[in-house]
């Protein structure tokens, strides 16, 4: 019985001081290949349009995302970027987006993201949409984007 209760507070201590610690940081990309995190949409309404976003980590050479498919809408790869008179403007990216050999880009709200145009369903909170990621060098990459709402701070 005493055993058993000297450990009790042992485990509760022990227990306290691991939720401090922080999530370990991504790792990078295993060699040669290319790897999503973190992959979302914003929810929207059928006849609408949203926005994918994500962390394309690259463990090998540069290589170019030059597109996305995704049924039931009309995806682009956009930036956001500032125009004439300070006001933000979405743009297409005409060459695709980088991606550095072994590094990383990110797709969040206010900077790069993949546009989802005229979606033909309801992206509901909590459900899935399923992208197809195409590369200049050939490689495609199936992903599952949660749906979520846009944060409040437009970073995510």
């Amino acid at each position: 019985m005493m055993k058993k209760l000297w450990s009790l507070p042992l485990m509760a201590a022990l227990a306290l001081a691991l939720t401090g610690c922080p999530a370990p940081a991504p790792a990078a990309a295993p060699a040669g290949q290319i790897v999503v995190d973190g992959a979302w949409a914003r929810a929207a309404t059928a006849g609408m349009n949203s926005a994918a976003y994500m962390v394309i980590r690259n463990g090998g050479a540069e290589d170019t995302l030059v597109s996305a498919q995704v049924e039931g809408a009309m995806p682009e790869i956009h930036e956001t970027v500032q125009a004439a008179g300070g006001m933000m403007q979405m743009q297409p990216l005409a060459n695709g987006l980088k991606v550095p050999a072994n590094g990383s880009v990110s797709l969040q709200p206010g900077g790069y993201h993949i546009m989802l145009m005229g979606l033909k369903q309801d992206l509901k909170l909590g459900g899935e949409l399923k992208l197809k990621l195409v590369f200049k060098s050939g490689k495609t990459m199936d992903v599952t984007a949660k749906i979520q709402e846009m944060p409040m701070n437009m970073s995510k």
